[in-house]
């Protein structure tokens, strides 16, 4: 069993945060996981719910009562596509430290991206991974923006979480 938390924070006119997107994503197993998005936007919050409990029976809820009837498919939160690009450079580096007594890894990676248009700015998207001694992801912080000056428009922090108990992933009642 494990919980996964994920921040996305988008930020941009003068480094002012425009939307937060958190999900939470409690997984009992393969098939049995629970996610939560929370959308704050122009001051208003809203959520969608997921449950999914055996391989294609995903329900989907706006308010987290009333449930659709099962699916194959997901439900739609808030999505990001990126197609693959090249970067100009990329940057690799690997650091030992100690967190809460414990030794980590963390992992870094900076790459630049040329500019998208003529006119464009070249960008950047650094990947800083936390690991523990047994492999596992602790945190992983995405942070993108363009260069020259530097300015981030995306942060997003994921965070795992395997000793906190969840409650058992159940299909809703209709």
């Amino acid at each position: 069993m494990s919980r996964r938390e994920s921040k996305a924070e988008l930020v941009i006119e003068n480094g002012k945060i425009v939307s937060t997107v958190t999900d939470v994503d409690e997984r009992e197993s393969a098939d049995h996981e629970r996610i939560t998005w929370t959308t704050v936007k122009d001051g208003k919050t809203t959520h969608k719910y997921q449950v999914t409990v055996g391989f294609g029976n995903v329900y989907c809820s706006d308010d987290g009562v009333s449930w659709k009837p099962a699916s194959p498919y997901e439900c739609s939160g808030p999505v990001s596509f990126y197609g693959p690009r090249d970067p100009e450079s990329i940057e690799y580096s690997v650091e030992q430290k100690s967190l809460d007594g414990k030794e980590v890894k963390v992992y870094r990676k900076y790459s630049v991206f040329a500019p998208a248009d003529a006119n464009g700015k070249k960008d950047f998207r650094e990947e800083v991974s936390t690991i523990d001694s047994r492999g596992f992801f602790i945190s992983v912080v995405d942070t993108e923006g363009t260069l020259d000056p530097r300015v981030v428009t995306l942060i997003r922090k994921q965070s795992w979480d395997t000793k906190t108990k969840i409650k058992p992933v159940v299909a809703p009642i209709k």
